[in-house]
């Protein structure tokens, strides 16, 4: 999930100071708006069908682009690593708190031109079945969105996402050869 949260005029710094526990008050906040992300998907494909997730599919690919594409400006380097787009990443999609081991992504290779991560749970799971949403079709479209960040920070780069039973999934970033 992706969240850029304004509240009125008002910045999440702000909403999160009159918070006796900032990171339980976080946790909440992404829990609703993964529910709610999820809950709107699945209003609209549970009514229009496969139409509905082409179009989700492009406007994640649009969104994951455009950010990446803004990240790999902040990068000021053209030869971004696989490395770099995954330390990047972590800025940018909610695997939940930084701190919380249970969705750290394992690194599980690392070698010149790629590299390999697990999670061990989908993170986003609990709040997708709590909206009744299919979290594989939503898993796919996080996926979509992260080949196309991952493509606009390096265009050498490929991306793949291989689900795994118990709901788990692999990832791996490549240089093309």
């Amino acid at each position: 999930g992706f969240l850029n949260i304004r509240v009125a005029d008002g910045a999440l710094e702000e909403l999160i100071a009159g918070s006796e526990d900032a990171d339980s008050f976080v946790a909440e906040l992404i829990g609703k708006v993964e529910a709610r992300e999820a809950a709107l998907f699945n209003y609209f494909y549970g009514n229009y069908g496969d139409e509905v997730f082409e179009l989700a599919e492009e406007a994640y690919r649009n969104h994951g682009r455009a950010v990446g594409g803004q990240a790999h400006e902040a990068a000021e380097s053209e030869s971004i690593s696989p490395r770099e787009i995954f330390d990047t990443l972590r800025n940018y999609l909610l695997d939940g708190p930084q701190d919380d081991m249970a969705y750290t992504p394992e690194v599980s290779e690392e070698a010149e031109g790629g590299l390999a991560w697990r999670h061990a749970e989908c993170p986003h799971g609990p709040s997708w079945e709590a909206a009744g949403a299919p979290a594989d079709l939503l898993l796919c479209l996080e996926g979509e969105w992260v080949k196309a960040f991952a493509r606009a920070m390096n265009a050498s780069v490929e991306y793949r996402r291989k689900i795994q039973n118990g709901g788990g999934y692999e990832e791996t970033l490549r240089l093309r050869r």
